[in-house]
C-alpha cells in the first residue's frame, strides 16, 4: 500500500515540475535564470525543511501521524488556483508551439546538447540523492539521533537552494558550462572528504558544503536545456526533471545492493564520486549564445 501511495504521489510531482519549470522563465521577465533559480530554490527549501520536520514529527507523534503533513500541500493547491489560474498561464504562454519528440530529434545539435545535459544532471543527482538516501543510515549506525540527521540534511539542502540563486545570477558573466563544472569539481571531493571524517563536526561541515555545491547547478542545467529545446521548454524540463531525476532515483537500487557488499561508508564515497562522470559531457556542451548569456526576455524559438 505504501509503494502504491508513493507512486501516486510521484505522479503529482511529475505533473507539476515540467510545466512549472517551463512557465517560470516566461513569468521572470528579462531575468529567466534568476526566476528559474528561485523556482528551484523554493522547492529545495521545502525538501530541506522536510528532513527536519519529519524527524521531529516522528519523534513526537510517530509514523502514523505523518499523513497530517499533507495538509500544507492542500492549502498550496488552493492558493495556486486563486493566485495563478490556468487561464492566466495560457494567456502568458500564448503563441508557443510545443514540438514533438520527433521534431526535437530532427535538430541533432540541440538533441545532443540536451542528452548531455540529462547525463550531467543524472550524475550530479546520483551524488546528491545518494547522500540524502544513505547518509542517514550511516549516521544512525554511528549512533546519531534521527533529529540530528534531519537537521544536517536540512542545512545541506537549504544552503544549496540559496547558493543556486546566487550562482544563477552569474550565468551572464561566467557562463553555464563553468558553473556546472564548478558544481562537480567542488561537490565530489568535499563529499568524499566529509564521509571519511565522519562522525566529526568537520566531516558534517564538509558534507554540507558538498551538498550545497552539487545543488547549485540544478537551475542552470534546466534553463540551458530549455534553450536547446526550441519551442518546447516543457519537454526539456521533463527530460531534466523527469528522466534525469527518475534514473537517479532508480540508481539507488543497485547502489543499495552495492552497499550491502562494501558497507555504507564506502558506498557513500562511491556516490560522491559519481558526479565526476559528467565532466566529459560538461566540457562538450556548446557555449552560451549571446541571448542566453545576457538573460534574454524570451526563450529563443527554432
Amino acid at each position: 500500500v505504501l509503494l502504491v501511495m508513493l507512486f501516486l504521489g510521484c505522479l503529482g510531482s511529475a505533473a507539476f515540475h515540467p510545466k512549472g519549470a517551463s512557465v517560470t522563465p516566461v513569468l521572470s521577465g528579462d531575468r529567466p535564470a534568476i526566476g528559474m533559480a528561485v523556482f528551484s530554490a523554493a522547492g529545495n527549501l521545502g525538501l530541506a525543511a522536510g528532513s527536519t520536520v519529519i524527524g521531529f514529527f516522528i519523534a513526537a507523534w510517530g509514523w502514523r501521524a505523518t499523513p497530517w503533513l499533507a495538509l500544507p500541500a492542500v492549502v498550496v493547491v488552493g492558493l495556486l488556483f486563486v493566485l495563478l489560474p490556468p487561464r492566466s498561464i495560457d494567456e502568458r504562454t500564448k503563441g508557443r508551439t510545443e514540438i514533438t519528440l520527433r521534431g526535437l530529434a530532427a535538430d541533432r545539435a540541440g538533441l545532443a546538447a540536451i542528452l548531455r545535459l540529462v547525463f550531467i544532471n543524472f550524475s550530479i543527482t546520483v551524488g546528491l540523492r545518494g547522500l540524502q538516501t544513505f547518509l542517514g543510515i550511516h549516521l544512525t549506525d554511528l549512533g546519531t539521533p534521527v533529529t540530528s540527521v534531519g537537521l544536517l540534511l536540512t542545512v545541506m539542502l537549504a544552503l544549496g537552494a540559496v547558493a543556486s540563486i546566487f550562482v544563477s545570477s552569474l550565468v551572464h558573466r561566467v557562463g553555464s558550462r563553468a558553473l556546472v563544472a564548478s558544481s562537480i569539481f567542488a561537490g565530489a571531493p568535499l563529499g568524499v572528504a566529509g564521509i571519511l571524517l565522519l562522525p566529526s563536526p568537520a566531516g558534517g561541515i564538509l558534507i554540507v558544503l558538498s551538498g550545497m555545491a552539487l545543488g547549485w547547478s540544478n537551475p542552470v542545467l534546466i534553463l540551458k536545456a530549455q534553450r536547446h529545446a526550441g519551442d518546447s521548454p516543457a519537454m526539456a524540463s521533463s527530460l531534466q526533471m523527469g528522466l534525469a531525476w527518475g534514473l537517479a532515483g532508480v540508481a539507488m537500487l543497485p547502489l543499495g545492493a552495492l552497499g550491502e557488499l562494501i558497507g555504507t561508508r564506502s558506498l557513500l564515497v562511491v556516490t560522491c564520486l559519481v558526479p565526476l562522470l559528467g565532466l566529459a559531457s560538461c566540457f562538450r556542451l556548446p557555449k552560451d549564445a549571446p541571448a542566453e548569456a545576457a538573460g534574454a526576455k524570451e526563450l529563443p524559438a527554432r
